[in-house]
């Protein structure tokens, strides 16, 4: 199972839209979402504060905005391909 790990914060419209986009994913593929709180966590903020939403599949490359569900569709696709 493929790990997701979307980096946003409450009150941003743009973490919203791509967790409603992950939402909608998972449902044609395997994996499991965590979402961090960038303001709760001290390292996440320090990298991510001028980023968010970043979205990291299987700890490969990060995804930054501009983010659609074509573009996370295409990174989760071609990370499950890596993994078999």
């Amino acid at each position: 199972m493929q790990r997701v790990t979307l980096y946003g914060k409450s009150d941003c419209g743009l973490c919203d839209d791509a967790r409603a986009d992950l939402d909608l994913l998972a449902g044609e593929h395997d994996f499991e979402l965590t979402e961090i709180d960038i303001t709760i966590s001290p390292d996440a903020f320090e990298r991510f504060r001028y980023l968010i939403p970043v979205v990291d599949i299987d700890g490969g490359e990060l995804l930054t905005p501009p983010l659609t569900i074509r573009r996370l569709r295409d990174a989760i696709t071609a990370a499950s391909e890596r993994h078999g």
